[in-house]
């Protein structure tokens, strides 16, 4: 609600009670229960009731006040009692939907939506999609949400939740074009946008996360894990330095954090600079001896030095100390590949794959001709 809307409410409160009509509180009611102030739209509606009950926006205005303050038994009511004037009635249809997907009850909201036909909205359809997800129906969630929603429909919500779905069908391009357009309709939607910068960064899209790692970092420059990602998004780029400056302040955010350090010390194996990385990973098996990252990260460290045997015995103790992790096993038969240990960089990849690795390490491991 803009500083505009809130200045004509207070200008609106400040007629006399006495002198307000019915399409003036009908305003202050509808203004101050998308704010939040109960008590206002209460005495607003109670005004309206007193000199006109029939007005055409009394009841719907009502049962949204009732739907917000909570009392969903009584808005669900009122809004059949309603419906049974003027059964085709969007407005209270659409607060009848909500109150019923809000009371759990999925299937009425479902079949209510349904049931109202051509005067369908995006906004009863976005519930309905919900409700239809609740009931176990991905599929009728994505045939209602397509059936009202273009890309330039201006609804985050509708976006985010079809991007959700997409997301269920494995279509990640999809997902994605609307979780962009959501996060640019409504950049503080921050489940959104943390959504869409996780996805860019599993798809190695490093620059396109970086402006909304800074945006977030801008709205709280204390979030560690933001400098973090943007740490892995410079990184990704080749941008050490970038890298480094992230990576420190995530640090100075959570001084206690291992995978942090660690997340560092990665940094540095990668930029060449292995002394420093090295001199780190000293200091964190001597004081974190028991943590699997620690040798996970020493292994990595090792293989950029050529150093395979002892690559190999770091990642045996993360596997150890951690238990199974496909990315270890895959490591480890990275390392014996470059000894020509073929059978083991095998069997290594294939438990990589039992690990959770899945057919793309049963594929690599098919692929190895032992020697």
């Amino acid at each position: 609600m803009t500083p505009n809307i809130k200045e004509a409410l207070k200008t609106l409160l400040e007629i006399p009670e006495p002198d307000r009509t019915p399409d003036v509180n009908i305003i202050i009611a509808s203004i101050s229960t998308t704010l939040g102030n109960y008590s206002d739209a209460d005495r607003a509606l109670s005004g309206v009731k007193a000199v006109a009950p029939d007005h055409p926006e009394l009841n719907a205005e009502r049962a949204r006040w009732l739907l917000e303050v909570q009392d969903i038994v009584a808005c669900i009511d009122l809004c059949k009692l309603a419906l049974a004037k003027t059964p085709q009635n969007g407005v209270l249809t659409e607060i009848l939907i909500d109150g019923l997907f809000r009371q759990g009850n999925f299937s009425d909201s479902l079949s209510t939506y349904e049931q109202f036909g051509s005067g369908q909205t995006i906004e009863m359809a976005v519930i309905a999609a919900r409700s239809a997800m609740r009931l176990g129906n991905a599929q009728k969630a994505i045939r209602i949400l397509d059936t009202h929603l273009v890309m330039d429909t201006p609804m985050p919500d509708a976006h985010y939740l079809r991007a959700q779905l997409a997301f269920l069908e494995k279509n990640v391009p999809l997902a994605i074009a609307h979780l962009e357009k959501a996060c640019t309709l409504a950049p503080t939607l921050f489940e959104a946008v943390n959504q869409l910068i996780h996805s860019y960064l599993e798809l190695n899209q490093w620059d396109k996360a970086i402006p909304w790692i800074d945006q977030m970092i801008a709205r709280n420059p204390n979030d560690a894990e933001q400098h973090f990602r943007l740490a892995l998004a410079n990184d990704g780029l080749g941008k050490f330095d970038n890298a480094i400056v992230a990576i420190d302040a995530a640090i100075a955010l959570d001084a206690v954090s291992v995978e942090l350090r660690c997340a560092k010390v990665g940094i540095w194996v990668r930029s060449g600079q292995l002394k420093d990385a090295m001199a780190t990973l000293k200091e964190l098996v001597g004081k974190h001896g028991q943590n699997p990252i620690v040798y996970q990260t020493l292994g990595v460290a090792f293989q950029h030095q050529d150093r395979w045997d002892d690559a190999i015995k770091a990642f045996k103790k993360a596997l150890e100390l951690g238990g199974d992790d496909p990315v270890v096993y895959a490591a480890m038969a990275s390392a014996h590949l470059a000894l020509g240990q073929s059978s083991l960089a095998k069997a290594a990849f294939e438990r990589a794959a039992n690990a959770g690795g899945g057919a793309e390490f049963e594929a690599v491991a098919s692929q190895i001709v032992i020697q």
